[in-house]
């Protein structure tokens, strides 16, 4: 599993209590204060996530949107274990 899907999970978690996680913009900071890698590490991993359609960038850099299939993705349970292999 790759860490870009850690990110992802990390942008779900930040939303999913909003009332509608998918138009909640995320900024970078909120992603930077709960990853323990460099920005640059997940810039690149972003863009990827948004190739793929797990995310949306509004704004180059700034505004960072989950997707209807990156909450689903989000949610696996191969993501959920990857994700804790990381917090450890």
């Amino acid at each position: 599993m790759e860490l870009k899907y850690a990110t992802l999970k990390t942008i779900y978690e930040i939303v999913k209590t909003e009332s509608n996680p998918i138009s909640y913009a995320c900024f970078p900071n909120q992603i930077i204060i709960r990853q323990s890698q460099a920005w640059d590490n997940i810039l690149l991993q972003l863009y990827a996530l948004a190739d793929e359609g797990l995310i949306t960038i509004q704004q180059p850099g700034t505004t960072i949107c989950i997707t209807a299939n990156g909450i689903k993705k989000a949610t696996t349970s191969d993501i959920i274990a990857i994700s804790w292999l990381h917090s450890c």
